[in-house]
């Protein structure tokens, strides 16, 4: 660059300097200029006046239409009076200011709406619907319509717990991993191919069905737990006699039965309707099931296992018999331990017979018409409380003891018809009671106690219900 052009800038800023400095604090085209004021032209000359930083701006003016592009085509218009809330959207040809709080009446698109993106829809909302509807595939689309139980398919097959941890995994685990769904013609012929094929801890569910699914066997170091979808008294969930005779096993978890809301039928004659007897220790829990026998003779549930710790578990549970058949024990007692609780028992020849061991009633209800006993005990014990028995014949007893056996009655209320039989019929044994009564009927009923066990008198008589 020359030296000729650096003088010439230098002498131009120089002279812009002096021209600054020479309007000093004199008026400027006859304006006194105050503190802060700057040259403001204001359409013939430049005058001191008042800075835009302190204000807002109020109004842009244009010689062409506002565009956010800077192009000729306006594509933003905003107009007074709008609401608090509302936001700016495109018209199609401009952005103008809108209210969002309307509520959207329609939904537009190019194509059919669909889940998948496609041009056919596979969605159809429409108007009119009912509470509790939800949507519901028809073939061609999901459309809105009443929740159809029916139409929903039984689930056959097995369930197995995944690794998730939530509490549908959670439920089967519990039952060790699997959950086997048994219904006619499914994965299943019978509740005996379910047990074979189950593992220990696995859960079997007896579906409805109008067929009687059989006799069954349980095998040893196997617990498993059986439960029956329906009423009891129905053929639905009907199996044959059931047999449990461990003869292995460390302990009664490892022999361990469970058997729910099973309706237990079958002519029981020479056989039981529920079998629990073997050598290993093991466990036996019947909870709402119904125990039916056709026959004329045969047991309904018959406890004879003779491992260590031993147990059967009978609640809730309903035993009959048919009519005519008087030589059958609803529940035979021969030896580990017993507890009925929550139970109705009648029909046959003895409700409860214990030989041996020990069997615990609690709230059970017998009622009989027989010229023996209700309950009969040859040996063991047997402790009651809040039971009542009934025996409406004349000459029939309520309970009967024998030999060493013994009986502990609390609480209890025994109707028995007034004749030759007694409350408690003692040839032997050991009666403990305490708030015992007959009941308070119309008819008179029996408060009479026999013992013929000089050794030990039993005088206790069963006052009547006040």
């Amino acid at each position: 660059m020359s030296r000729n052009l650096y003088a010439a800038i230098g002498a131009d800023a120089a002279s812009a300097r002096a021209q600054i400095s020479a309007l000093g604090p004199a008026p400027v085209n006859g304006v006194t200029p105050a503190i802060g004021e700057v040259l403001t032209w204001d359409g013939s000359a430049w005058v001191p006046a008042a800075g835009g930083g302190g204000g807002g701006v109020t109004s842009v003016g244009a010689s062409g239409p506002l565009a956010s592009s800077g192009g000729l085509t306006p594509d933003i218009s905003i107009v007074n009076g709008v609401s608090i809330g509302d936001i700016i959207r495109w018209s199609g040809t401009k952005w103008v200011v809108y209210s969002p709080t309307a509520p959207v009446t329609s939904v537009g698109a190019a194509s059919p709406l669909a889940s998948s993106g496609g041009t056919t829809p596979s969605i159809s909302l429409t108007a009119g619907t009912l509470p509790n509807d939800v949507l519901t595939w028809n073939g061609a689309a999901w459309a809105a319509a009443a929740w159809n139980l029916s139409a929903i398919n039984q689930l056959t097959g097995d369930v197995t717990a995944g690794p998730g941890t939530g509490s549908q995994a959670a439920t089967v685990k519990a039952f060790g991993g699997k959950i086997h769904w048994v219904v006619i013609g499914g994965n299943y012929a019978s509740l005996q191919a379910a047990v074979t094929a189950a593992a220990a801890n696995d859960l079997i569910i007896v579906g409805p069905s109008s067929s009687t699914w059989g006799d069954v066997t349980f095998p040893a170091l196997k617990p498993l737990s059986v439960i029956g979808l329906g009423p009891q008294h129905a053929s639905e969930i009907a199996i044959g006699k059931v047999t449990f005779s461990p003869s292995s096993g460390g302990t009664a978890d490892d022999n361990e039965i469970w058997l729910c809301n099973l309706y237990i039928s079958g002519t029981f004659v020479g056989a039981q309707g529920v079998r629990f007897d073997g050598t290993a220790p093991a466990r036996l829990k019947l909870q709402g099931c119904f125990i039916s026998n056709a026959g004329l003779s045969g047991d309904g549930v018959v406890v004879n296992n003779s491992g260590v710790g031993s147990s059967a578990y009978l609640d809730k549970c309903l035993f009959h018999a048919v009519g005519g058949n008087v030589t059958s024990t609803q529940v035979n007692h021969l030896q580990g331990y017993s507890r009925i609780t929550g139970s109705d028992i009648s029909d046959g020849l003895y409700a409860v017979a214990c030989a041996a061991g020990q069997v615990d009633l609690s709230d059970v209800r017998m009622e009989y018409v027989v010229a023996g006993s209700v309950v009969n005990i040859t040996g063991g014990t047997i402790a009651a409380q809040n039971v009542f028995v009934q025996n409406t014949i004349a000459g029939g007893s309520g309970l009967a003891l024998a030999g060493t056996s013994v009986l502990i009655l609390n609480n209890s209320v025994l109707d028995i018809a007034v004749g030759a039989g007694y409350c408690v019929r003692g040839v032997g044994g050991f009666l403990y009671g305490q708030i015992n009564y007959t009941n308070n009927a119309l008819l008179a009923r029996n408060v009479k106690v026999q013992n013929t066990l000089t050794a030990l008198p039993i005088t206790q008589a069963f006052t009547l219900a006040p």
